[in-house]
């Protein structure tokens, strides 16, 4: 539950600081081609993720399109997956300018790592993705 400044989690403050997480995989440029790269949540530090954006270096290419990939994400710690399969990139990170605002709060526990799995759905452009998680660091007060 926010309120204000900080967070209260199982009846316990936290203090929030901006967080940033992100992940770059180089995809080739070969359809059904899967790529994958984890994320480290810092130890100790719960984080609570509000977006997530998705960036491709092929993007460039074209102005009005993007690469077409399909990702998954599994929180290794748990098994638990973000998604139930792989999904589009849309559906998943959101559009390429403002990613993907997610509902309520979804907290990742402290020294997770999270594995994404990225596939090319067509035959692509050779290019670098990067999966970004925006959120807030909480720290206990």
């Amino acid at each position: 539950m926010k309120t204000g400044d900080y967070e209260i989690i199982n009846g316990i403050r936290y203090a929030r600081k901006v967080a940033f997480y992100s992940v770059t995989m180089t995809r080739p440029n070969v359809a059904g081609q899967t790529v994958s790269g984890q994320i480290q949540i810092d130890s100790g530090i719960p984080f609570l993720c509000e977006r997530i954006h998705a960036y491709d270096t092929a993007d460039l290419k074209a102005l009005t399109s993007q690469e077409d990939w399909l990702i998954q994400a599994v929180d290794n710690e748990s098994g638990y997956r973000w998604c139930n399969g792989a999904i589009s990139r849309n559906a998943f990170c959101g559009g390429r300018e403002h990613g993907r605002s997610l509902r309520g709060d979804n907290l990742v526990r402290a020294n997770t790592v999270i594995t994404f799995t990225v596939t090319d759905a067509v035959i692509p452009a050779a290019g670098s993705a990067t999966i970004t998680l925006q959120g807030w660091s909480l720290f206990p007060i």
